[in-house]
């Protein structure tokens, strides 16, 4: 699911104007429910203290997808943001102290790659937190110049509330062992995307 941003979109505000009045009204109401939520930038230097809670709101995403090849190893943010700095995204959503959800992405060039996120399933309805986060990806790309999201290929519905729309994608997989692979190529040929009603929020679009 991916989002091309508009040129004319120099702030979150432009990008609002640009919705019709039904998915402005959406994103306002996500804002008003998400407002007590404290959204902090992660460092190098708080990093370590928080990785046991943004694991165990990842575990629980994981869980909860319908497809997950693997795990992905947390630990790895630290190296990700050891050598890419700024272009390394990474924060989470405090609710009275505690953290609720994180995100995470990679500029890349003129895209913004969102990478894994956690989130408190619990709380996600009342605080609109999910909903939230994309919008919060928005930001970060507009902020940045950015031309793409590049959202992933979950939860597509309410991606393309926000202006995703999906593309087709190409992957290569291979195992080292010849008879599990002849086994993962089937079970991959099984692998098909969720079927979901495409939005389309933007007043251009038809």
């Amino acid at each position: 699911m991916v989002l091309k941003l508009d040129t004319n979109w120099l702030n979150f505000d432009d990008y609002l104007a640009s919705l019709k009045t039904k998915f402005r009204v959406k994103a306002k109401k996500a804002f008003k429910l998400s407002k007590e939520l404290v959204i902090e930038d992660v460092t190098l230097a708080s990093i370590e203290n928080i990785l046991p809670k943004i694991k165990s709101l990842y575990t629980k995403v994981a869980t909860n997808a319908s497809f997950n090849l693997v795990d992905f190893n947390l630990e790895t943010y630290i190296s990700l943001k050891e050598k890419l700095g700024d272009n390394y995204i990474l924060k989470t959503y405090c609710l009275n102290g505690e953290v609720v959800g994180f995100i995470s992405g990679v500029i890349n060039k003129n895209a913004l790659d969102a990478h894994f996120v956690g989130i408190d399933y619990q709380l996600n309805r009342g605080y609109a937190i999910y909903q939230r986060m994309l919008y919060n990806y928005i930001e970060i790309a507009i902020k940045n110049n950015l031309n793409t999201i590049n959202y992933g290929r979950t939860a597509s519905e309410i991606k393309s509330s926000v202006g995703a729309t999906p593309q087709n994608l190409t992957m290569y997989l291979r195992h080292k062992k010849t008879i599990k692979n002849k086994i993962l190529k089937l079970f991959l040929q099984r692998v098909q995307p969720t079927p979901f009603q495409q939005k389309f929020p933007f007043k251009k679009q038809s």
